[in-house]
This record gives structure tokens, C-alpha cells and sequence, in this order.
């Protein structure tokens, strides 16, 4: 029986995302800093004493790969200190008891049950002082819950992944060591925009409540033209060589995951630890006889060229994406047709999972169909048609984190 099947869960979550439910409409479009105050989730946390010890604890954010780095700054971890290592994620990969972990393990559905009905009373009373507008930010509770979870097995060093921001995320509030920062691409703008200098400011702020900065160039240079951290405070990684083997992407984050837990730990981490299965967001699947790379970017920055052209010269390939209006959706369709002249289509997604509009692509006439965010059956018929149609071998599977939860549950 799948969690969402559970009817003591589903209440769970019906009331987890119950007060942002009743605003939703209203606050539609709005920039997070109009809507979002994060000390509200993080003022409970302080009253039942769950937050982490900043000197054990690594933030991350970033428009592209922070999961992945998040998860490897985990294993890492794990790896090195042989102690109970925590990793809050988000979204979760592929129901929301994920999102919490201890080297690995995740709480079951009766103990995140447990877990909600421990704070519940907390949440009841900040429910009824929130100002005209304001709402209770399911990613603020999951966190709560998460840090509740941490706390009852004693965590020793905790990973903790911001939301879409940082600078009205609570995760981006809490006090930490380390923050590291993966990049600063043109994404979520409307929440965090809406210019790019405005999503960078947002981001950056998350070094505002550590000691040390983990950053790509490309990040430090953002740091240089808004001047929001000291310089002493950054520590920013290498260009990496290309490589044909994983995205460019991994590889960075990988990097930056290393360098975040070396500076957390004062100490040289072993090359030998291997992180490249640690992906939630990059990996490779069999669907009957066809190879599948799922990769959940939406930003044409974030793609690497070489990667794909060492993959396509192999084997036939196809792309079939799923990517909403506030991603880069011409752009990587631009990417895959034209530089690398490869089949595209759009799935649609429909459901009540966040902001799923494909208004843009429907009006380019850029959406082969549309289907439920959970209809793994139409999923797979869907992509069986088009291999069998474009007699291909591959497909690249491009979009959304709820997209790549779609494609996992169905072909994983």
C-alpha cells in the first residue's frame, strides 16, 4: 500500500498543506517576500529546542543540483565520521516521508504520523496569529517535522537543503557552519524575481547565517557585484574538466559537496568515498528495451553539450520533457532541436501539484499530450509510443522535479 493510500496520512497531509491551501489563490504570482515569513515556522523550532548545532550543520542551495549535492555532503559524511548523519531534502523524491533521513533511513508512515501529531498544537496556535494573507509554509512544517525526527534519534551532524530560496526559506534561516550555493540561473521568478539580481540576492542571503561560503566562480562573481559577503568567508571551488561520463552539473556538485565537508570537518575527506549514484536528479533506467537518462533540469545553462553529443553519437535519441512556464522551456527546447538536433516533445502535467501551467508551450503548439502528474500507466504507453514511433534507442527524460518523481514511479 503506497503512503498516499493511508487514510491517518492523507489527513496528515491534507492539513500539512492546509493553510497555504486556503490562500492559494490569492497569493498566486506573488514574490515570497510579500507572503512568506519564515521565523514563524522557526520561532517553534526554537521553543521545542530542534534546532540543529550550527557547527554540525551544512545548508545548501541553489537553482540547479542542490539535492544532489545535499545528498552526497551526506554520504560524505557518513562515510567519514561513521556517526548518524540527518539529510532533510525537498521536494521529496518520492513521498514526503523522504524528505527526512538518517544515514539513509526515513521515518514510516505511523512515525511521521507520530511525528506531526507532536507539533500539531504548536502549529494550531501559529495558525492563529498569522496576519491577513499569510500562511503556514508547507516546506517550513516538513522541515519542523524533520528536525522533530532528527532530534528523537540524536543526530550528530545535519544536511539540511533549502526550498525554491533563501532569504524568506526558513531552512535559508537557520544558523550553520557551512552554506554552499550550486548556482544562480534564471528560475522561480516569479517568487524570487523578478529579475536575475534579484533571485541571486536571495540566494546569497543564505551566507548571512553561516561562517563559511561553499560557491562556484560563478557564484562568487554574483557575490562580487552585490557585495553581501565578506570575502574571507568564501570558499570557492575550481573549474572542473568536461567529462563525458555524468553532466558537468554532478561533477560541480560533487565538488562542492567535498569542499563542504572538508571545511565542516577541518579535515582532508578520502577521494575513495564514490558519489556518483548519490543523484536524485541525474540517473539512468531500463524501460523494456530502450536505455533512459532522466535528468531534472529546467534552465538551458545547466545542460551540457558534450555530455549529450557523447550519448547521442552511441545511440538514437529522443527527448521527451515536461517543462511549465516558469522554466526555460524555449530555450532547452532550442537546445535539444537545434544544437543538437534531436526529437522533442512536451508532456503537460495536470493536478493540484504547485503551479503545473504550460500556457506558453500549449500556444506554440510545443505539448505532445497531457496527463495527470501521477498517471504512471499513460506515462509509460506515452513513452513506449514514441520510441516505437521515431525507432528510437534512448530518450532523455528533461524537466521538473515532480516530472522525475512521475518517471521514477514509473519505470524505477
Amino acid at each position: 500500500m503506497a503512503l498516499r493510500d493511508n487514510q491517518s496520512y492523507n489527513l496528515v497531509m491534507d492539513a500539512i498543506y492546509s493553510s497555504f491551501m486556503r490562500q492559494k489563490a490569492r497569493v498566486e504570482g506573488m514574490h515570497d517576500e510579500d507572503i512568506r515569513d519564515p521565523h514563524i515556522i522557526i520561532s517553534i523550532a526554537k521553543k521545542l529546542n530542534l534546532l540543529p548545532n550550527p557547527n554540525n550543520c551544512i545548508r545548501i542551495s541553489g537553482s540547479k543540483g542542490k539535492g544532489t549535492c545535499a545528498r552526497m555532503a551526506a554520504k560524505l559524511l557518513e562515510k567519514t565520521t561513521h556517526k548518524k548523519i540527518a539529510l532533510f531534502i525537498s521536494p521529496e523524491e518520492l513521498d514526503h516521508n523522504d524528505r527526512m533521513s538518517i544515514n539513509g533511513t526515513h521515518p514510516n508512515k505511523q512515525e511521521f504520523i507520530n511525528l506531526y501529531n507532536d507539533i500539531k498544537p504548536d502549529l494550531l496556535a501559529a495558525e492563529n496569529t498569522l496576519k491577513d494573507g499569510q500562511y503556514l509554509s508547507p516546506f517550513g512544517i516538513f522541515l519542523l517535522l524533520s528536525l522533530k525526527y532528527f532530534k528523537n534519534n540524536q543526530a550528530d551532524y545535519w544536511v539540511i537543503e533549502c526550498g525554491r530560496g533563501a532569504k524568506y526559506d526558513e531552512a535559508g534561516n537557520i544558523p550553520s557552519k557551512i552554506s554552499v550555493i550550486t548556482s544562480i540561473l534564471f528560475e522561480h521568478a516569479a517568487s524570487l524575481g523578478p529579475q536575475l539580481v534579484d533571485i541571486a540576492e536571495n540566494k546569497l542571503s543564505i551566507a548571512l547565517h553561516s561562517q563559511q561560503l561553499v560557491c562556484t566562480p560563478e557564484v562568487a562573481n554574483w557575490n562580487k557585484r552585490l557585495n553581501m559577503v565578506a570575502n574571507h568567508k568564501i570558499i570557492e571551488i575550481e573549474p572542473l574538466p568536461t567529462n563525458q561520463i555524468l553532466p558537468n552539473w554532478v561533477m560541480q556538485d560533487a565538488a562542492l559537496a567535498r569542499a563542504a565537508v572538508k571545511n565542516l570537518l577541518e579535515s582532508e575527506i578520502s577521494s575513495e568515498i564514490n558519489l556518483l549514484n548519490c543523484s536524485a536528479a541525474f540517473g539512468v533506467l531500463k524501460f523494456q528495451q530502450y536505455s533512459i537518462y532522466f535528468d531534472a533540469s529546467i534552465h538551458q545553462k545547466s545542460m551540457d553539450e558534450g555530455f549529450f553529443k557523447h550519448i547521442t553519437s552511441q545511440q538514437k535519441s529522443i527527448v521527451l520533457a515536461s517543462l511549465p512556464d516558469d522554466k526555460d522551456s524555449q530555450a532547452m527546447r532550442q537546445f535539444f532541436k537545434t544544437q543538437l538536433n534531436l526529437p522533442f516533445y512536451q508532456l503537460a502535467l495536470s493536478g493540484t501539484r504547485g503551479y503545473l501551467h504550460y500556457n506558453n508551450a500549449k500556444q506554440n503548439g510545443d505539448i505532445y499530450t497531457e496527463i495527470n502528474y501521477e498517471d504512471t500507466q499513460s506515462f509509460k504507453q506515452i513513452l513506449s509510443e514514441l520510441m516505437t514511433d521515431n525507432k528510437a534507442d534512448c530518450v532523455f527524460l528533461i524537466g521538473t522535479q515532480t516530472y522525475i518523481r512521475l518517471v521514477k514511479q514509473a519505470l524505477a
